[in-house]
């Protein structure tokens, strides 16, 4: 898996023997708060090197973890969003890198999208290239875009782009950007996807409980101290622990579709964060192969997440 890249330098990709720790890429990203980029690579500009990572199994005992904690049956298939937890420690890898222009600590999730061609399965191994790109303005800072690739046999079968907002300054006037509700939609801003959300009856109601970001820490690897504990949460400004941006967008796709057989397309927007504990509404409503959902409080007045799923041979 190759690549070149007119918004970024071109530089060597760094191919890894395996998965790095998680743990210590978290430990290393403290280091960021305090050095500034390294000589000759501007803070506004992005390294153009991927990471990779060739012949990356798919075990079932880690599959299964995840399905049970996210709400997925057990199925060949793997749920829609397993991938991202595999190519989520290079993503961290490359982010905390000592040219990365930005800190780990204050970077913001706030867009999710998945393009599956083909249904990843249990049992597979699979090329995975993680690449940071498309950095751009915002009006609360600046975004850009990591994209996970996931291979088999030399055929892309899934593509996952997360984006995340680096709040401060640089940002761009508003009439310069996308409207909200767009995959790069700002964090927190509702609009009218908060009124919409009230409409029409609560698809699924779930209880979420105080610890629900230590068991899906356990099963993705991912233990941010901010989803783990009210003292850890207070130290990343959060007075209750939050939940995890992607353990909500699978629960709400597992709700929808609980097995993707074929091709789908995802899109996620993550509104604000959800304490834990809490109980939450999921919304559905379903247009043929499409369907639109978001998560809210149990009044309606607080919105969560709100996202798409197109997925023609599993929601007709």
């Amino acid at each position: 898996m190759r690549r070149t890249a007119a918004d970024q330098d071109t530089d060597a990709p760094i191919e890894l023997p395996a998965v790095p720790s998680l743990g210590r890429l978290y430990a290393r990203s403290l280091r960021a708060l305090v050095p500034p980029p390294l000589p000759g690579r501007p803070s506004d500009v992005l390294p153009g090197r991927s990471v990779e990572v060739g012949d990356v199994e798919v075990g079932p005992d880690e599959v299964a973890a995840y399905a049970r904690v996210c709400g997925f049956g057990l199925a060949d298939e793997v749920p829609l969003t397993y991938p991202h937890v595999l190519a989520f420690p290079l993503a961290i890898h490359l982010m905390v890198a000592d040219d990365f222009p930005f800190a780990l600590p204050g970077l913001v999730h706030v867009a999710q999208r998945i393009q599956q061609t083909s249904a990843v399965r249990v049992g597979d191994h699979l090329d995975v290239q993680v690449r940071a790109t498309a950095l751009r303005p915002h009006r609360r800072g600046r975004q850009f875009d990591v994209v996970a690739e996931f291979a088999r046999d030399g055929r892309a079968v899934w593509t996952g782009t997360s984006t995340y907002l680096r709040r401060g300054g640089n940002g761009a006037p508003s009439d310069a950007l996308p409207p909200d509700g767009a995959p790069t939609a700002d964090a927190g801003e509702g609009g009218a996807d908060r009124a919409a959300a009230t409409n029409g009856p609560a698809t699924a109601t779930w209880r979420l409980p105080g610890d629900l970001g230590r068991r899906y820490g356990a099963v993705s690897g991912d233990r941010n101290p901010i989803h783990l504990w009210p003292v850890t949460a207070r130290l990343g400004g959060f007075s209750r622990p939050i939940a995890h941006g992607m353990w909500t967008a699978a629960r709400s796709v597992a709700a929808v579709a609980d097995r993707i057989a074929g091709p789908a397309d995802l899109q996620v927007a993550f509104k604000q964060p959800l304490p834990l504990p809490s109980t939450v509404a999921l919304r559905v409503e379903r247009d043929g192969t499409a369907a639109r959902f978001r998560l809210h409080d149990r009044s309606g007045r607080c919105l969560f997440l709100t996202g798409t799923l197109d997925a023609p041979e599993d929601l007709r």
